[in-house]
């Protein structure tokens, strides 16, 4: 097969896919509950994921056996000639290699590679114990240099991550399990000088929906790490709310970095989006610059750890079986709760408090009617869950749940 990966040049900085939360002061009692006769039956330690962490390990190599530099990559769900969606860009170093790390959806068991590299066809490789290896030779190269670009001034691969995040803020108490008293959708953005380290992390967070019963605030939560990067690591952190700069609250705490993105006065309109059709709320573009080049396991991969904060509380809530925060308040403070074991599940129903879907090829995803179980507006929801998720379940549908809104939804003109 002739390389198609001429265009990816002109494709980066590139887009990938490889998820939702906010807030009012309506009584719970006044909000609808879902049916205690609904349950799911999901294995116990089902964690709701739809994504998963792909570690990418390749090599190239000319036919002399040298490494090939500058070379482009591109991660398909399948073969883009066959309608495939691009999910992931990166490319070789110096040294003719690459080891990568990115999020994708969790249904795929495999992966098409496409690269630039004269006389190497493009491939589909197996997902293996979370990783894909491939070695590419080429047969025509001599030099081991595919664009005569010092390597060393511009890698040039700065991938993207996109999805959107949801949130349900009655935690520890049972929800309507909505999903939309906070929803996100994300934008990350890695500029890169190798596939292995980071220079600059831009995220930028757009308020698609509100159907909130607090007042609320969006973190995004670094986990500790063996070597989670400090503040002796970090040039600067700018944030943008609405277009107006504002000095960002970041906590170095025990459990790793935390950021306050939206606070309670950014997310103030009561049911946004979630009776009726309406533009994008507010958007916040944060921008983490480090003083030099770190492994980029010391930043972690996409969505890393977002959190809705209930203000005037110390209430986080987390994607299932993420731990809150050092600043979170105990759950031995919580006599009388609905979760599982601090794990962000409801013990009655086995329904999530937060949820992420990946957003790939310009997908939207719909929000679900103001008191509209997630599980009545996507129907394939539950046999998702029962099934174990994405990869398990045989169910077509169910695999990508998120894309096959039923009644209760609300189109999503906004992002």
């Amino acid at each position: 097969m002739k390389p198609r990966i001429t265009s990816l040049w002109k494709k980066i900085p590139l887009y990938v896919a490889p998820v939702l939360f906010l807030a009012s002061c309506q009584p719970l009692d006044e909000r609808l509950k879902p049916a205690e006769e609904f349950k799911l039956n999901a294995p116990a330690d089902f964690d709701f994921a739809t994504i998963q962490e792909l570690g990418i390990t390749l090599a190239t190599k000319d036919k002399a056996g040298k490494a090939i530099s500058v070379a482009a990559i591109g991660i398909y769900d399948k073969n883009p000639d066959d309608g495939g969606t691009l999910l992931y860009v990166t490319g070789t170093d110096e040294t003719g290699t690459v080891n990568d790390v990115s999020a994708i959806p969790a249904h795929l068991t495999s992966v098409f590679i496409e690269n630039n590299i004269p006389g190497v066809s493009n491939v589909e490789v197996p997902i293996v114990n979370g990783k894909v290896e491939y070695t590419f030779t080429s047969p025509d190269l001599k030099n081991g240099r595919i664009a005569e670009i010092p390597v060393r001034e511009y890698y040039g691969f700065n991938p993207t991550h996109a999805g959107y995040l949801m949130f349900e803020d009655q935690w520890p108490k049972k929800g309507d399990f909505d999903l939309n008293d906070l929803v996100l959708k994300y934008n990350f953005v890695e500029t890169k000088p190798t596939s292995t380290t980071i220079t600059k992390l831009t995220a930028t967070f757009d308020v698609v929906a509100i159907g909130a019963t607090y007042d609320n605030g969006f973190s995004l939560h670094f986990p500790k790490r063996p070597n989670i990067f400090g503040s002796d690591q970090v040039k600067s952190i700018t944030l943008t709310v609405g277009g107006k700069e504002r000095t960002a609250k970041v906590k170095y705490a025990g459990t790793g970095v935390i950021i306050e993105v939206l606070d309670k006065t950014d997310l103030t309109t009561d049911f946004f989006n979630t009776k009726a059709e309406g533009s994008c709320g507010v958007q916040a573009i944060l921008t983490i610059e480090f003083k030099t080049a770190i492994p980029i396991g010391n930043v972690g991969i996409p969505p890393y750890d977002p959190f809705l904060k209930v203000f005037g509380t110390n209430r986080e809530v987390h994607l299932v079986n993420k731990a809150r925060t050092s600043d979170a308040e105990p759950l031995s403070n919580f006599a009388d709760r609905d979760d599982v074991d601090g794990v962000y599940k409801d013990k009655t129903t086995g329904m999530p408090f937060a949820l992420v879907v990946p957003s790939a090829g310009g997908f939207k995803f719909k929000v679900t009617t103001e008191n509209t179980p997630i599980h009545k507006s996507y129907t394939s929801f539950a046999k998702w869950a029962n099934d174990g998720g994405s990869k398990l379940t045989t169910d077509t549908k169910a695999k990508e749940w998120y894309k096959y809104a039923g009644s209760g939804i609300i189109n999503n003109t906004c992002k």
